[in-house]
Order: C-alpha cells, then sequence, then structure tokens
C-alpha cells in the first residue's frame, strides 16, 4: 500500500499548480516568513497526500472492474458463430451476440436489439 501510494504522492508534486505553491513556500521561508513556508508545506502534504490516497483507491477499483468483464463471448466473424470466443481478440468488425443476463465485453454499438434494458448501475 506504502510504494504505490509513495510513487502517486511524487507524481503529484510535480503538477504545475504543486510546483508553484512549492516555490512560494522557499521565496517565504527567503523572505523570513518560516510560518508561511510551513503552512504552504503541510497544506500542500494534506493535498497530495489525498491525491495520491484517491488515485491509489481508483487504480485498485478499475482492476477489480477488470475481473468483472467477462473473458469470453458469442462473437459473429466471417459469417461464422463462435462460442466462448476471447473478449481480448474482439477487433473492429466483429459482432457480439448477446443473451439475457450476459455482459458486455468491450465497447459495442447496437446493432440490432429486441426489447433492449441496460443495467448501469455498476457504472
Amino acid at each position: 500500500f506504502l510504494q504505490p501510494v509513495g510513487a502517486a504522492l511524487l507524481e503529484q508534486l510535480k503538477e504545475p499548480l504543486i510546483l508553484m505553491l512549492l516555490f512560494s513556500a522557499g521565496i517565504s521561508i527567503l523572505l523570513g516568513n518560516a510560518a508561511d513556508a510551513i503552512s504552504i508545506g503541510i497544506a500542500l502534504l494534506i493535498v497530495s497526500l489525498v491525491a495520491a490516497v484517491q488515485e491509489y483507491r481508483s487504480e485498485q477499483a478499475l482492476e477489480q472492474l477488470a475481473h468483472l468483464v467477462p473473458p469470453t463471448c458469442t462473437c459473429l466473424r466471417d459469417g461464422r458463430v463462435m462460442d466462448h470466443f476471447p473478449a481480448r481478440e474482439l477487433v473492429v468488425g466483429d459482432l457480439v451476440l448477446l443473451a439475457t443476463g450476459d455482459k458486455v465485453p468491450a465497447d459495442c454499438r447496437v446493432v440490432d436489439s429486441v426489447e433492449l434494458r441496460v443495467d448501469e448501475s455498476s457504472l
């Protein structure tokens, strides 16, 4: 947990706004306003740490979502229906055949449907 968050924290410190505030904290130190520099530094640390933790959690959520996508689907390619076709091998031009209860394996365009309903609650 600490290593990915630490790496994300270092990435946050490279943001232009953060760099500008670090620069202003340095100027405050040069001008003898240590209290201002400390308060800017503490605020930057808190903001950067919160952003890094949120980024880490977002990445974890995306990984979990990837596990929800079905690894196989029914595909129509070159006029042949292929059951249990690996979803990662879908290409532009493939037709994905969906039945009741199926999960959409990739970004798709609906070409034809009968009484289509979509549950987007997981999104």
